[in-house]
């Protein structure tokens, strides 16, 4: 290592950046680099940075906070809808995993059951065991219709279907189901049921 010592005022250049003297300082070299110098006042025992002022410009910063603007007003409206879809998926779920169970009761009937109830309750003679609570959904009890037409029905509880059904039907005693009944909007149903 070379040590410069300068006492002088005056201006001196390195690779193009000059930098100013006006009090003792020290010159060594860089770490990064030998062809690289480090600027040390000395009488403060501090080293100097290269420019007075360090960060971002107004400009700069403008131009990240309309970049980020202009990505949120895309994103989050086509998230929430993304979200509101897997909600409506989950009642068409719930309703789809009480098919079977349903045409064989009504198949052995030839009534539809009268109630859905929950597997901790025991069901009467009419009703039958089903999962009818879920994270985003009801399905409602009873079930409507005469056989051999009826309809199953869930209800959304969260997101920007709230409110809204979605309906699970059958015209030939529950051999054949369509899902596009209820009120919710077409954008959100799954392919199947629009």
């Amino acid at each position: 290592f070379y040590f410069l010592f300068f006492i002088f005022s005056g201006e001196f250049g390195l690779g193009g950046t000059k930098y100013a003297i006006d009090r003792q300082c020290l010159l060594i070299p860089s770490q990064e680099s030998s062809f690289l110098f480090r600027k040390i006042d000395m009488e403060n025992n501090r080293q100097l940075n290269r420019f007075d002022q360090s960060g971002f410009t107004l400009i700069e910063l403008m131009i990240v906070v309309a970049i980020i603007g202009i990505l949120s007003a895309i994103a989050l409206p086509a998230y929430n809808d993304y979200v509101t879809r897997t909600q409506v998926i989950e009642a068409v779920n719930l309703l789809s995993g009480m098919k079977e169970t349903t045409s064989e009761f009504a198949a052995q009937r030839n009534a539809w059951p009268t109630a859905f109830v929950l597997s901790s309750s025991t069901p009467g003679q009419t009703e039958i065991i089903a999962t009818i609570y879920g994270k985003y959904s009801t399905v409602n009890s009873p079930m409507t219709g005469t056989y051999p037409s009826g309809t199953m029905t869930a209800t959304i509880n969260a997101g920007q279907a709230t409110g809204k059904t979605i309906q699970m039907s059958t015209a030939d005693g529950g051999n054949t189901w369509d899902c596009r009944g209820g009120t919710v909007e077409k954008k959100y149903r799954p392919v199947a049921c629009q």
